[in-house]
């Protein structure tokens, strides 16, 4: 550190350290101490950063639904023939619709059924595949382990290379974000 860097930081820490010897003065109860006696003004102590928080949260849900909506409806399209346009606002309406009339009620249970055919959808494409194949079960095992479909990946650490490490560190760096930052989880 150059002699300025070091001037400014001890100044600063100088500063800080009156700064509490100042408002110590002010501190009787424990009301004083946590709540600095209600009075700090508002803008002080958070409603700019609630205001950026509520505006990313916002952000967030909206490219959110926006993209689960979008690839929904370029499945629903393909599958029906209908313009994706259409398909996202026809599947708005009806979410809008029965979240409104049903509340938190009709969110959970479309929610099980939900699970339960994906799930279940799951299970009958597994049977379709091992049953409805003309080799047997018994082949269709032995192509996909040959072929390596049931490897969960390499465990060979390698930054040039994809590798399991890899995914478990993005995935903590993920799940420390949703978890500590995400405003909805918070």
């Amino acid at each position: 550190m150059e002699p300025l860097d070091l001037a400014i930081v001890i100044t600063y820490l100088g500063f800080v350290a009156l700064l509490g010897l100042y408002f110590s003065r002010r501190q009787k109860t424990t009301q004083d101490y946590f709540l600095a006696g209600r009075n700090i003004p508002g803008w002080v102590v958070g409603y700019p950063a609630r205001a950026y928080g509520a505006g990313t949260f916002l952000l967030s849900r909206v490219t959110d639904v926006s993209v689960t909506y979008y690839f929904l409806a370029l499945a629903t399209a393909f599958l029906t023939g209908r313009d994706v346009a259409a398909v996202i606002f026809l599947l708005g309406v009806v979410t809008v619709l029965y979240t409104l009339i049903g509340g938190i009620q009709a969110v959970v249970w479309s929610d099980v059924i939900q699970g339960t055919l994906l799930i279940g959808g799951g299970i009958l494409c597994i049977g379709i595949v091992l049953f409805q194949s003309p080799v047997g079960p018994a082949e269709v095992f032995s192509r996909a382990w040959e072929g390596g479909k049931f490897e969960i990946g390499r465990w060979n650490f390698s930054l040039r290379e994809n590798n399991q490490w890899f995914y478990l560190l993005g995935g903590m760096f993920v799940w420390v974000q949703s978890f500590a930052c995400g405003q909805n989880n918070v």
